[in-house]
This record gives structure tokens, C-alpha cells and sequence, in this order.
């Protein structure tokens, strides 16, 4: 496995090596989207646990996430990720994940851009967390809330680890994650206006962005959705 990827992911034009899973977690886990996930996720869940008082709303809440899960994605890619600037009463309105979105399909090989941008990620943590579980408590149990925020956390580390090791030259070793791969990967190098799901591909089958990939054309913007052409820092 490359060295020093983290610090020489700049100049990254080409997928980084992956001998096995364990490389592939060991550098996963160098990167700060995946270690605050991961630490949300376990507060969560340790804070479900510890507050007890399972109910039916729990499991619930937990099929709620996993069937919204692939529209989530489709949703998100669609209408945040690939926001284009726009200009209202003479100002440019962007978005900082859209634009970092915009670097990451210029240089897809470029691993800390394949991860959600720390700063939303913060934003979420530290603003918008909060905010949820104390209007959740006012409406339902605090505890159903805590299982969807442990579930929501779990999935998003999932979809983080599936959407890191797509961006590596870790071949896939089953028909599933094959699917998912390459799916993705014709989002990158076919046309970005298909195939938006990361790890589940159920929003691209029945809102129509799953086509036979050889009916497709080519799109000349799928590496430059911006249309500068170059990679620069957001």
C-alpha cells in the first residue's frame, strides 16, 4: 500500500494500491470524517443501551432509516452534492460541500475528498444534533430518538467506508460490492447525471437514474462538473 497517501493525496492521479481490508481500515481510519462517525456512533449507541426501555418505536425508527436510506442518497447527491452556483441579487450562491463535491469528481483518486467535508460534518455534530434530540425529546421517548441517531450514524460510516474503498484500487471481491463499484464508478467516468447511490441502488432503480450503462453517452463534464478543469482548493 502507498505511503504517506494522506500527505501526498494532491498529486493522487491514480486509484492507491490496496493489498487487503485491514490496509484498506488502518488508512480509512487516518482520515477525521470516518474517526468522528465512528465516535458518534459509539456515544450513540452507548447512550441507547444505557437509557434501556426498547419498544416497538425503536424498531421502527430502524426500518424507517434503512428504506429512506437509498433516497437519502439520491436525494442528497442529486440536490446538494451537485448544486451549481447561482447567482441571486448579484451574489454567488454555493454551497461548501457542493464545491468540494465538485474537486472530488475533478480528482476522484484524491481519498480525503471522497469523505464528507469535516466542516459539515461539525455542523451536523455540533448545531444540528442537538437541535434534533432536544425536538425529538419534546414529541417521543428520548431513547427512539437515541436508536435513530445510533442507526443514522451506522449507516453513514457504512456509506463513508463503501464510498473510501470504491475510490481505491480494491477490486471487488463480491457481487455485491461489485455492483455498487461499479455503479459508482460509471456516476465518475460515464455520465454524472446517473447512478448517484453510494451503497444502495434502490433510489437509482425507481427514480429512473439506472440505465443500461451501454445505452449512455459519455458525458464530456463528468470529471469537470464545474467546467474550470482543474482541481483547487475548497
Amino acid at each position: 500500500m502507498a505511503t504517506n497517501v494522506i500527505q501526498d493525496t494532491q498529486a493522487q492521479t491514480k486509484p492507491v494500491k490496496i493489498e487487503t481490508l485491514n490496509d484498506a481500515l488502518r488508512l480509512f481510519l487516518r482520515f477525521h470524517s470516518p474517526r468522528l462517525i465512528l465516535t458518534v456512533m459509539v456515544v450513540a449507541w452507548i447512550a441507547r443501551i444505557a437509557v434501556g426501555s426498547v419498544s416497538l418505536w425503536d424498531l421502527a425508527i430502524g426500518l424507517g432509516v434503512i428504506a429512506f436510506w437509498p433516497f437519502q442518497e439520491w436525494l442528497i447527491h442529486v440536490f446538494i452534492l451537485h448544486f451549481r452556483p447561482r447567482t441571486i441579487f448579484g451574489r454567488t450562491v454555493d454551497l461548501h460541500v457542493a464545491a468540494k463535491h465538485r474537486i472530488h469528481h475533478t480528482a476522484p483518486w484524491v481519498l480525503s475528498d471522497t469523505f464528507v467535508p469535516i466542516r459539515t460534518l461539525l455542523q451536523i455534530v455540533f448545531l444540528g444534533l442537538p437541535i434534533f434530540i432536544v425536538a425529538w425529546s419534546l414529541v417521543l421517548p428520548l431513547s427512539v430518538g437515541l436508536t435513530g441517531v445510533a442507526v443514522f450514524a451506522t449507516f453513514g460510516l457504512v456509506y463513508e467506508w463503501i464510498h473510501y474503498l470504491v475510490h481505491t484500487g480494491w477490486k471487488p471481491r463480491s457481487k455485491w460490492y461489485r455492483t455498487l463499484w461499479q455503479h459508482h464508478r460509471w456516476h465518475h467516468f460515464k455520465n454524472e447525471n446517473y447512478w448517484y447511490g453510494v451503497t444502495r441502488i434502490e433510489g437509482d432503480m425507481l427514480l429512473g437514474t439506472a440505465p443500461d450503462s451501454s445505452e449512455v453517452e459519455t458525458s464530456p463534464t463528468a470529471r469537470n462538473l464545474d467546467g474550470r478543469g482543474h482541481r483547487s482548493e475548497a
